[in-house]
């Protein structure tokens, strides 16, 4: 009965690491990530970002910073407007969208002649974006299960969990980590449909 009892827990206890050991790796991801928020200074577009996803959750007006998708920059902004951050003060609703131009000294201004704590303001948007970086993660996890087990997906997640330049652009209020999510995402769900359908 102890044996059982013995190798019941052992097997138990091997679940447990399966399941925790890739959120070990995100979890360990977050902290590295979130560390260097604190030493990276603000890069020449984040201002224009921020200003941006403001203005989007403002005035619903997706004029300025068009080129690029609207999603990260109002995910970065939402916790400021939630926190009733003021808003950019040359960024009045129903004015004009502004050129690249003058959308970058309205970052500028944002964070450094309005008053704001820069520093501060970069961290909280900067961790909004975090969450396209474990969306990412989560799914080069479940891709990589998928395809070749649940030991490469553990070799899968650490690579891209280690990689500089993923660490580096997670903690930016910019768009790569997002369409590097989204593109990965939208090829593993193509492939899922393709297998299934065949």
């Amino acid at each position: 009965m102890s044996r059982e009892f013995r190798r019941s827990s052992e097997s138990q206890l091997r679940s447990w690491w399966r399941v925790l050991l890739p959120f070990a790796l995100i979890a360990a991801f977050i902290g590295v990530v979130l560390l260097s928020h604190l030493r990276m200074s603000q890069t020449f577009d984040e201002g224009f970002h921020l200003v941006a996803g403001y203005r989007y959750l403002q005035c619903t007006d997706f004029g300025i910073n068009a080129e690029h998708p609207p999603l990260v920059k109002m995910v970065a902004a939402l916790p400021l407007r939630l926190m009733q951050v003021p808003p950019p003060a040359g960024s009045v609703c129903g004015k004009e969208p502004t050129t690249k131009d003058h959308g970058y000294e309205l970052g500028i201004d944002y964070l450094y002649k309005q008053g704001l704590d820069a520093q501060k303001a970069l961290f909280i948007a900067r961790t909004g974006t975090v969450v396209f970086a474990v969306a990412l993660l989560i799914v080069v996890f479940l891709y990589a299960r998928y395809l070749f087990g649940y030991w490469a997906a553990i070799i899968a997640l650490l690579l891209a969990a280690s990689e500089p330049t993923l660490i580096a652009h997670t903690a930016l209020v910019t768009t790569d980590v997002a369409v590097s999510a989204g593109v990965l995402a939208s090829v593993f769900l193509l492939d899922l449909y393709l297998r299934t359908r065949a």
